[in-house]
């Protein structure tokens, strides 16, 4: 198992925010979430396996405690347009004993080689899994307050580990900041909105969400 390299950017690779945008999606719209999914909060030591069914165990401690998780069931995820609903992992936080009845991390078959795929940010565990598809955890402070605010709840300092499976090129997602007015926002070269939410707020500042993914590509303007 590799692990991925970690460097700053402002385009910043799909994987690792699309948790963010998909929960403030949440907010509006009461959606599930999408590529990116939380698993827990507050994870150390966290070690990733995978197999050749395409199913991840997910060790690390919490609260004291040594947690196993099997996730399987998604990787990248669907446009809007297809109508479809949208992939989320199935996650059995008993390691595997709820859906085989037996202490499935005790003979793991791992498939994970070193970690090739594009750079990433916040990774704590990552591979190449024997299908050439990727898994990523990430581990960062999703619930910190808007505005630039700094936390003042222990809830907005968690971090949250989520996890990401995907295949292929990534999309970027870039981020603006500004004041809206009507129907605007920054477009993207050949691209095509897969979804999008709008608030309005009292003070009549709209902001405006919007992922546009053609190949690699996503853009977000709030």
């Amino acid at each position: 198992m590799g692990r991925a390299r970690s460097v700053p950017s402002k385009n910043i690779p799909l994987a690792v925010l699309a948790l963010s945008v998909s929960s403030l999606a949440a907010l509006a719209l009461g959606g599930p979430a999408a590529a990116s999914q939380l698993v827990d909060r507050n994870a150390r030591n966290v070690h990733l396996q995978v197999n050749a069914k395409g199913q991840a165990l997910i060790t690390y401690r919490a609260s004291g405690r040594l947690r196993r998780v099997l996730g399987w069931g998604a990787i990248n995820a669907r446009p809007s347009s297809s109508g479809g609903k949208q992939v989320a992992f199935r996650l059995d936080y008993s390691g595997g004993w709820g859906t085989y009845h037996r202490r499935l991390w005790q003979a793991f078959p791992d498939t994970c080689r070193r970690y090739d795929g594009p750079v990433l940010t916040n990774v704590v565990a990552s591979c190449t899994a024997g299908d050439g598809s990727y898994w990523a955890l990430q581990s960062w402070r999703v619930a910190l307050p808007d505005l630039g605010f700094l936390p003042w709840l222990p809830a907005q300092k968690t971090p949250w580990l989520t996890l990401s499976h995907w295949s292929g090129p990534i999309a970027e997602l870039e981020v603006h900041t500004d004041w809206i007015y009507g129907a605007a926002s920054s477009t993207c070269s050949g691209g095509s909105p897969i979804w999008a939410v709008r608030c309005t707020a009292t003070a009549r500042r709209d902001w405006e969400l919007r992922r546009i993914a053609s190949g690699a590509c996503s853009t977000s303007t709030l």
